[in-house]
């Protein structure tokens, strides 16, 4: 009985501690990507999609980085180049979703770099949430009799 409850134990620290893992990569690229965003569209005066979604691309990387390397290491992993193409397809979906609410809730609001930031944050809710639900179950799914090539 014992053995079963620090299992249960282990087994909730293991999926706590991945989840603040990915929280906490997620917090990084999330600093980068607003600053980058931020940047690029008060600084170097890009349009404001345009800005959004070069920050984004680097953001995705970053993350995938991350994740990889760090939330999701002790998970046996397809090959780099299997996975990264599987995380572009996850966030592609994730950043359509992430974009197509920007985009909405910046038409919804004024204009000042409040109402960019609102529509940054509810954008980037949703991008997190897919994100979390594609890498979980797909691009760092455990491999049980998958070959790892």
């Amino acid at each position: 009985m014992q053995s079963q409850q620090l299992s249960v134990i282990q087994t909730l620290r293991r999926n706590y501690q991945q989840e603040l893992q990915f929280l906490l990569v997620g917090a990084a690229v999330f600093v980068v990507d607003g600053t980058l965003f931020f940047l690029f569209s008060q600084q170097l005066n890009f349009p404001l999609m345009p800005a959004r979604a070069c920050a984004f691309m680097i953001a995705v990387l970053l993350s995938w980085m991350g994740n990889r390397c760090w939330t999701f290491r002790s998970r046996q992993q397809v090959a780099k180049v299997r996975q990264l193409l599987i995380s572009v397809v996850v966030s592609s979906i994730a950043a359509a979703a992430n974009l197509s609410a920007f985009y909405w809730v910046s038409q919804l609001l004024g204009k000042t770099m409040l109402d960019a930031a609102l529509a940054f944050s509810v954008g980037v809710l949703v991008g997190l949430i897919l994100n979390w639900l594609g890498a979980n179950f797909w691009t760092y799914r455990a491999i049980e009799h998958e070959k790892l090539t």
